[in-house]
């Protein structure tokens, strides 16, 4: 599940800090109020953060939105045109947040589908 938020400074700022103290993971959060995200940054494994470009946000959502759309492992192409940018950018974007563990990679075992990999929105593990 997600939740983006947009308000006033201190409060998101807050926000963030109930969430951590929550121990809830923050993959999304730029201190600018602009639509066009320019430094978000998201936690990787050691805890330490790195920033996230605005192309690789909007690829990872073109992966939900394509798998949500087809109900299914989707590819570049797909995701491509979800994002609406080229499959070879889409790719590049795909393989990049694959690396930094934001979206699931696996190998297309269906013939009906153009592709080598098929990428699909990582798995959230719920504490029920």
């Amino acid at each position: 599940m997600s939740l983006y938020v947009r308000g006033d400074k201190k409060k998101i700022k807050n926000l963030r800090s109930t969430a951590e103290d929550m121990g809830l993971e923050i993959v999304l959060y730029s201190e600018d109020s602009t639509l066009g995200i320019p430094s978000v940054q998201t936690p990787v494994a050691n805890q330490s953060t790195t920033l996230l470009r605005p192309s690789i946000a909007r690829a990872v959502d073109g992966v939900a939105k394509a798998f949500k759309k087809y109900g299914r492992s989707v590819s570049a192409l797909e995701v491509s045109k979800e994002a609406s940018i080229t499959r070879s950018r889409a790719s590049d974007y795909l393989n990049t947040a694959y690396g930094m563990g934001l979206i699931e990679k696996v190998p297309n075992l269906d013939k009906s589908v153009k592709g080598r990999y098929l990428f699909k929105p990582k798995e959230i593990k719920s504490e029920a």
